[in-house]
């Protein structure tokens, strides 16, 4: 009877819930074909801002304005050479009330730079903010998407994302605080048994210190898995933040084992790429820079400057390339983790 019910509960078990190793490897497949989603995951990390400004104008203008713009600079040297030769008579005239002027005018300048640098600085962190909580929503629902196989467009993620941008920026905040807090426990702990361990046997201190160093390995395990879950559910129940770290700490508190397996293959996998990653920058940095040598070595017949200058000119696309390829393989990397995250959220739904 017992083992009828045993091969009862493991066929079911078989049925209902997918392998930890099918899941990343489906995993896989649906990251690399989903490569829309490596953008919103890379604006859910990192935003980049670039502005160009393109001149719209014939050459013949340009050449009568460059001419009317060279005498207009003239005429302006001109007037400044008159101001600063009076400026400098009224600077021995009278050197205390120009001195003041200058300092004034000055501090004048330092205040209106510093507003200006301050005001650019929280409009950057402010954009930062709201395209990252934009992104993040952006990115789940569209990776759940994935995982279920439907379709969706660029309007339909940047709509989830806009409606859900309030809820992660606060789900945000709120997981901040708790790993702040988990951090400054940690701290004080091991402050603690420093203390502690020059009062006592250091045996019992090397337990105590293996004891706490387990306890929160543990918490921080249910703490970083709870903050995952808790963002799935946010943005794929569209669920309230208190809900969702609810339903986030359920989830990883009933599903440890399966969590643990997971991650360590997730990690083996990203490894094997993050080194695939290493070896294509080394060899890109290689042939581009190969590539800059033999083209001067040719033009200056491989004199001292060639080394010098193959370096700078292969060097400035080469920084791009890496900066584009590093891009594009966090945001395949972050695609992958998440569709496993979500695989396995999925699975752990259909099988109740």
């Amino acid at each position: 009877m017992i083992y009828i019910l045993q091969s009862n509960l493991l066929c079911d078990y078989n049925i209902n819930v997918m392998r930890t190793r099918d899941i990343v490897k489906n995993s896989i497949y649906i990251s690399w074909d989903h490569k829309l989603l490596w953008i919103f995951a890379v604006l859910a990390g990192l935003t980049f801002s670039n502005s160009f400004r393109i001149p719209n104008s014939s050459s013949k203008n340009n050449i009568k304005k460059d001419l009317q713009n060279t005498e207009m600079m003239l005429e302006d040297a001109n007037q400044e050479a008159n101001v600063l030769g009076a400026s400098t008579q009224r600077f021995i005239e009278n050197p205390k009330d120009t001195m003041r002027q200058i300092f004034v005018t000055s501090g004048e300048a330092i205040a209106a730079t510093s507003v200006t640098v301050t005001v650019g600085i929280m409009l950057a962190v402010f954009t930062a903010v709201v395209t990252r909580n934009w992104a993040r929503g952006a990115f789940v629902s569209g990776v759940h998407k994935a995982v279920n196989k439907k379709k969706y467009t660029l309007g339909e993620l940047s709509t989830n994302g806009r409606v859900m941008m309030v809820r992660n920026f606060k789900l945000g905040v709120t997981i901040i605080l708790l790993l702040l807090g988990a951090a400054l426990l940690s701290a004080l702990l091991f402050t603690a048994t420093a203390a502690i361990a020059t009062k006592v046997n250091w045996m019992l201190t090397a337990l105590v210190v293996i004891s706490i160093i387990v306890g929160m390995g543990i918490v921080w395990f249910y703490l970083i898995s709870t903050t995952v879950f808790s963002m799935i559910f946010l943005n794929v129940d569209q669920s309230r933040v208190k809900d969702a770290l609810g339903n986030g700490y359920d989830f990883a508190r009933a599903n440890a084992h399966r969590l643990v397996k997971t991650y360590l293959l997730t990690a083996a996998v990203t490894l094997g790429l993050a080194v695939c990653m290493l070896a294509a920058f080394g060899l890109l940095v290689v042939l581009i820079g190969g590539l800059g040598y033999a083209i001067f070595g040719l033009v200056y017949k491989f004199s001292e400057v060639t080394a010098y200058m193959g370096a700078l000119v292969a060097g400035i696309p080469t920084v791009f390339v890496l900066i584009s390829i590093w891009a594009l393989t966090k945001g395949l990397m972050s695609t992958f983790k998440y569709t496993v995250l979500i695989y396995l959220f999925n699975d752990v739904r259909n099988s109740k």
